[in-house]
Formats: structure tokens, C-alpha cells, sequence
């Protein structure tokens, strides 16, 4: 739970909520307890365009300046890197301008709350990553992990949660990506796509119990960008030998 010390002074503010980790923007404007405006947006690749409109467009409804917002929570990841990037971009422009402080919510037991607020039952959840790649993490039915997260093939993670041997639910972008390669599975229960990202009320909740400071929230993507797997053949087409090409991207790490 946050503690008092951890709230900015102005803490009774608005509380601000960005999930954009998978194909869908998902924006909460809210107070403890009170869920104010929401907007959920299938806007893969043009989160730029959308983003910062659909904020400014919530706080015109509730007649509140920008300056209200006193805390912004944001999903670090693993998913979209684009989708990723853009939100943490935004809640650190909104932070210029308002001194609103920041926390990062992590995307897989975001998921899970859904599921586990409505049974006694472990919850496995499967995101997309790339073509034949999920991130998987179970939970146990209190919401604490069994395992830290993982990132595997389909065929990898049917028989990770095949292997648990015990009644428990699936859920996530990844198993309906391609649901073929989870179908009999004993004692799982496959949950429908509805689950697969979180109400805006589990965002808040979410997003009341984080801790909150001034310090940029550092993204969680789950894996390399295909840029930086395939940097030395992207080089190569533009003339860039490989040891110049891994020198070019340590320097780029650092800045």
C-alpha cells in the first residue's frame, strides 16, 4: 500500500492512469475511490496522435485544469515498445508542466486482477510478445507471483502451464492470438478475450496502490527490439561494419 510520506502535497489532486502496453490505449482519470472519466482506444502504432487528446479531452468533462493531476501512474511493461515509449513520454510531459509524481505499474498482474477477483483460483497469464512468442507469468490466487516473469514459445508455455497439474485459469492477448496451441489443457480454464486487459476500476485500484516519486519510470519491455537483435544486418545494408555497429549502440545505451 502507498504510504502518506510518498503522496505529493497535493495529493487530494486528480490521479491519472496510462495503459498502453498491447494493441489498445486505455486512459483513467480518477480519485481514490472514485473513478471520473475513462477512454479505451484500438490505435496500434498512432498512440501519438491520440493520447494527449483523450487526456486533454477527460479533464474538459470533469472542468478541471491539467494542473490538477497529482499523480500518474503508467504500465512499463513487457509489451509494445512503441505503445510503451508513448506513454511514458506523455506522463513525463504531463509531469513538466503539473510536478505530478509517477509510478510504474507492471502489465501481467494488471491482467490477472480480473480473473482473481472473481475465483480462489491460480491465474496464468499470456501476452503476446512477437510471431510464436508469449510473456507468461502465473499467479497465485492472493495475486503474488509463483515465478518471475518469462518469455516463451506457445508450444513452451502450453506445457509450463500444463505442468502445473492443478485447476487454474488462462487468460491474455497471447493465448487468443493463436488458441490452437492451448486447447486441452487439463484442469485450465481458457478465459475470453474480454479479460484480456483490465477494467479501468481494477486501473485505479491498481494505480491508488502504487508508490509514487519524481524519478522517470524506467520501461520493462520483456525483450530486445528487433532492431537491436538484427542491429549488425541493418548496419551492414548501410555500410557500418559490426564492431562499429556495437560501439554505435553501446554510445546510444548511454545517452
Amino acid at each position: 500500500m502507498t504510504s502518506t510520506a510518498s503522496l505529493p502535497e497535493h495529493s487530494e489532486g486528480l490521479l491519472l492512469v496510462i495503459a498502453n502496453c498491447e494493441d489498445r490505449l486505455q486512459l483513467v482519470l480518477g480519485e481514490p475511490g472514485r473513478l471520473l472519466a475513462s477512454r479505451e482506444l484500438v490505435v496500434p502504432g498512432h498512440t501519438v496522435q491520440f493520447l494527449i487528446p483523450a487526456v486533454a479531452e477527460m479533464l474538459a468533462e470533469q472542468e478541471r485544469p491539467v494542473q490538477d493531476i497529482a499523480r500518474i501512474a503508467i504500465t512499463r511493461g513487457p509489451g509494445s515498445f512503441t505503445g510503451i515509449r508513448m506513454a511514458l513520454s506523455a506522463a513525463a510531459g504531463i509531469q513538466a508542466g503539473t510536478s505530478a509524481r509517477l509510478a510504474g505499474l507492471d502489465h501481467l498482474p494488471l491482467v490477472a486482477r480480473g480473473p482473481l477477483a472473481l475465483t480462489d483460483l491460480p491465474c496464468f497469464v499470456l501476452t503476446y510478445a512477437r510471431k510464436g512468442q508469449v510473456y507468461l507469468q502465473g499467479f497465485e490466487p492472493d495475486g503474488e507471483p509463483m515465478a518471475p516473469l518469462c518469455q516463451l514459445s506457445e508450444t513452451q508455455a502450453a506445457t509450463r502451464v500444463r505442468a502445473f497439474a492443478a485447476p487454474c485459469t488462462l487468460v491474455g492477448t497471447g493465448l487468443h492470438k493463436n488458441p490452437d496451441a492451448f486447447v486441452d489443457l487439463p484442469n485450465v480454464t481458457l478465459l475470453g478475450p474480454e479479460w484480456s486487459h483490465p477494467s479501468p476500476g481494477l486501473l485505479l485500484a491498481a494505480a491508488c496502490q502504487a508508490e509514487y516519486g519524481t524519478v522517470d519510470i524506467d520501461p520493462a519491455y520483456g525483450r530486445q527490439a528487433d532492431a537491436e537483435e538484427n542491429f549488425e544486418a541493418i548496419a551492414a545494408k548501410r555500410g557500418i561494419g559490426p564492431e562499429e555497429a556495437r560501439r554505435l549502440l553501446k554510445e546510444s545505451r548511454r545517452s
